[in-house]
């Protein structure tokens, strides 16, 4: 909530914004006033946010005090089949069908239809309802002629009779909800409202406004949520649906609703992909998803979900083009922590690796952050560390907009992001290498049920399934605390040791160096991460010609004696599983900013 109000303060001049709990049911609260929402902790409940030129009905919300009324445009009443409403209201039930399956229809639409006495709708989805083997009139007319089934139907409902107008998927998902209530404002059918006599005479005129219009919406499955069932679970988190039909917006418009989401890294279900006419818009829409998704995101094609011939299709965003799609498929595409598991499309419910969350960057940006804070504070809700993690949210947004495009997968791209965050050098995005074995050594390091090791030594007394050795002290505070806290693993550096200082002198080799050789008496296996000496990495991997194996070596010193040369021979060994940078650079900064990141990443 405290983000929907940061949100409303930058862009609520022309937005509305009201906030519904629980609804439904007796303990339903509606109000527009969103900061006494603050610290409810209610579940179900959502915020509603429209333009302020397509807010009469909040308006009236507002000036009525009757916003749950005002929403759904008349309280749900008990009618029965014999009930004559002949000068009492006019009835209307718009009514979402489902994909087209008749055992998707929910209770209540059937329930609805069998009540009614006039179904009006698009040809084809009137023809679905033809197993039921309903009592109404079944009034049908083309694609394209929304409108004239909204009038009609309201000129069936002032006679007396109970409508159901129908829509495929959900009525109000680019269906017929929205056509059928801004008609009725339009003709000044809404509550306590009049004709307006300025308007030009319709296909169908409407005499004056009965004494109650009710009009009630009864939701169904949506095309989104039939495909995704079809292709798994690719819904599992925040998604948007678009359309690409351009025929009622302009394209412009979806341009900015598909980069809105790409930045967002939101689930995208588009409706309207193509038609034998619009042949362009899904290849456009395809180049700017890949502006910032990768190329391998999964994508699902469902055409015709639970209709006769129902098709589909799982593909990548890199392949996906227009063969085989119309106006009948919707094309799902994943985000970046969307994947395949047994051939079935997956988003998990939560992201991995402290996920960002995009918001608008300014110079307000800070001040934005602060007062969320502040809000969250006063609601009793904040804790000391929110801020930290809210503008390391914002940093992580900013590194992944200004990345681009790119192929990592998704444990890499965690590991240069956070390197990227530690030294805000998009360099390591390019230099960043990896053996073919580091995952799985790393992934197998950080569950200690499968690891045995030697004992740590006279520098602690845990039992260690896991050691992580540091080339120097900078590193190992770099290094999170919580990992340090964690029975399973130890994490030691040993430059300022008393031995490692008289095998610096005795040797003639570098206190960082003299660590690491020490390191090999102690640990059989542990985990090397050397942030800064090119001397300790040379002298780990000449320890390794000779037989010792730690379990991988995270090598990234900095400088410019010897560095480009010791990371060189790390990639030209294939004995240890490794993770380096080319080039110069690298640092203790950066070196702790990956073994968090894996950390993060593999300990989940």
């Amino acid at each position: 909530m405290p983000h929907v109000l940061c949100f409303l303060d930058g862009h609520g001049e022309d937005r509305q914004a009201v906030y519904l709990e629980t609804l439904g049911t007796g303990q339903k609260s509606v109000t527009m006033t969103l900061r006494e929402a603050i610290g409810r902790d209610e579940y179900f409940s959502q915020v509603l946010i429209r333009r302020r030129k397509f807010g009469a009905a909040f308006a009236r919300m507002r000036d009525s005090q009757q916003p749950a009324r005002i929403l759904a445009n008349a309280a749900t009443l008990d009618v029965g089949s014999n009930t004559d409403l002949s000068g009492v209201f006019a009835k209307i039930w718009v009514v979402g069908l489902g994909p087209g399956d008749p055992e998707l229809l929910t209770r209540k639409a059937l329930d609805v239809l069998h009540q009614a006495e006039v179904i009006v709708g698009y040809n084809a989805y009137l023809a679905w309802l033809a197993p039921l083997n309903l009592k109404a009139e079944l009034r049908g007319s083309p694609i394209g002629k929304e409108r004239e089934r909204a009038l009609q139907a309201l000129q069936l409902a002032r006679s007396g009779k109970r409508v159901a107008l129908v829509s495929s998927g959900d009525a109000g998902v680019y269906g017929m909800a929205s056509v059928l209530l801004e008609t009725a404002e339009h003709r000044g059918l809404t509550p306590a409202a009049r004709v307006n006599t300025d308007t030009p005479a319709a296909q169908m005129e409407i005499e004056a406004p009965p004494a109650r219009l009710d009009i009630e919406i009864i939701p169904g499955v949506t095309a989104a949520t039939a495909a995704a069932a079809l292709l798994g679970a690719p819904l599992g988190h925040d998604f948007v649906c678009v359309s690409l039909s351009d025929l009622l917006t302009p394209w412009e418009v979806i341009e900015r609703h598909l980069l809105a989401a790409a930045q967002g890294d939101l689930v995208l279900a588009l409706y309207n992909p193509a038609s034998r006419e619009r042949t362009w818009q899904l290849p456009r829409g395809r180049e700017i998803l890949l502006q910032h998704r990768r190329p391998e995101t999964p994508v699902g094609l469902v055409n015709r979900a639970y209709r006769s011939g129902t098709r589909v299709v799982q593909t990548t965003l890199a392949e996906l083009t227009t063969d085989g799609i119309g106006m009948e498929t919707i094309v799902i595409v994943g985000n970046s922590q969307t994947r395949v598991i047994d051939e079935r499309m997956v988003t998990p419910r939560g992201y991995a690796a402290s996920a960002w969350v995009a918001r608008p960057e300014s110079s307000k940006g800070v001040e934005c952050l602060q007062s969320v804070h502040a809000l969250r504070k006063a609601s009793g809700r904040a804790t000391h560390c929110d801020l930290a993690r809210e503008i390391m949210a914002e940093s992580f947004a900013i590194i992944e907009r200004e990345l681009g495009p790119h192929g990592f997968p998704p444990w890499v791209l965690a590991v240069v992001r956070r390197m990227i965050h530690a030294s805000a050098d998009f360099d390591f995005a390019k230099t960043l290498r990896y053996s073919a074995d580091f995952e799985d050594a790393i992934q197998a390091a950080f569950h200690p049920a499968e690891l045995t090791g030697r004992s740590a030594g006279p520098t602690t007394g845990k039992s260690a399934s896991l050691t992580i050795i540091t080339d120097t002290e900078m590193v190992l505070a770099g290094i999170r605390t919580s990992l340090a806290t964690n029975d399973a693993l130890t994490l030691t550096c040993l430059i300022n040791e008393p031995g490692t200082l008289a095998l610096a002198q005795s040797s003639g080799m570098t206190r960082s160096a003299a660590g690491i050789r020490l390191a090999a008496d102690r640990f059989e296996h542990p985990a090397l991460v050397i942030g800064n000496a090119p001397t300790a990495l040379i002298e780990a991997l000449r320890l390794v010609a000779g037989g010792w194996r730690p379990r991988t070596i995270i090598g990234m010193p900095v400088g410019f004696v010897g560095v480009e040369e010791a990371k060189q021979r790390l990639l030209d060994q294939s004995t240890v599983p490794y993770l380096t940078c080319t080039g110069r650079k690298g640092g203790s900064a950066v070196a702790a900013a990956a073994v968090n990141a894996l950390a993060e990443w593999f300990k989940s």
